[in-house]
């Protein structure tokens, strides 16, 4: 994973290809200097969303002339191949699953502007549209073997709400539900214990770019219980 977000680094796309998953847990428990119990951490994928907001980087588009989403991940990883079973998902020999998102409403035009966000999965879901506007939260990591990288992800308030929004959708796969709530269990703990920076009460009332109703099930269902 490290490998990865270090190419990003390197190509000056951390403010476009962020993480949105279970991934994103690294980055918090890197700012409070903790280590998160793999219960929480265990995924098989990592999510990037790639922020149609964002323009590409100068390097980026010079590299993307010679190379599509597959040899990108290659140049990272000579193992990664494109599952034949979904386009826009790519695994290597150790397990690891690359999901590459965009939000649905923009899927046409990235295609017709950037050819190397092809094969990309359109993510259609209500609350793309909040993580699209959520505020960047960046950290740096440090994987087993020493290398560091910085990872770019949403604030831990947004992802807070968000995961508990997505626990409760009527579509979502009952394991993956029990482990959105949980999850936004854990960061709220994780704010309110190590980011004393993070008024949690101030910002959830001046929240604009989130659905009020969305905000309010937060703050009574997850946010309150902890308090």
């Amino acid at each position: 994973m490290v490998s990865l977000f270090r190419k990003i680094n390197e190509l000056d796309l951390d403010d476009k290809l962020i993480v949105i998953g279970t991934n994103s847990l690294y980055a918090y428990e890197a700012r409070a200097g903790i280590m998160i119990e793999e219960e929480h951490l265990a995924t098989h994928d990592i999510d990037i969303l790639n922020r149609k907001d964002k323009g590409v980087s100068f390097m980026f588009n010079a590299l993307e002339e010679s190379v599509s989403d597959l040899e990108f991940l290659q140049s990272i990883d000579k193992t990664f191949y494109q599952s034949p079973q979904a386009s826009y998902l790519f695994i290597n020999n150790d397990g690891v699953w690359i999901e590459l998102i965009f939000s649905s409403a923009d899927s046409s035009q990235t295609k017709a502007q950037n050819a190397f966000f092809a094969d990309v999965m359109p993510l259609d879901m209500k609350g793309m549209q909040w993580i699209e506007n959520a505020r960047l939260f960046k950290e740096t990591i440090v994987g087993l073997d020493g290398r560091s990288a910085n990872l770019t992800t949403i604030h831990p308030l947004e992802y807070a709400i968000y995961k508990n929004w997505l626990g409760k959708r009527e579509d979502r796969d009952f394991l993956k539900h029990t482990r959105d709530i949980e999850q936004s269990r854990l960061v709220t703990k994780i704010m309110m214990e190590y980011m004393p920076n993070i008024d949690i009460e101030n910002e959830l009332s001046v929240m604009k770019h989130i659905s009020k109703d969305v905000v309010a099930d937060y703050r009574n269902n997850i946010y309150s219980k902890d308090t």
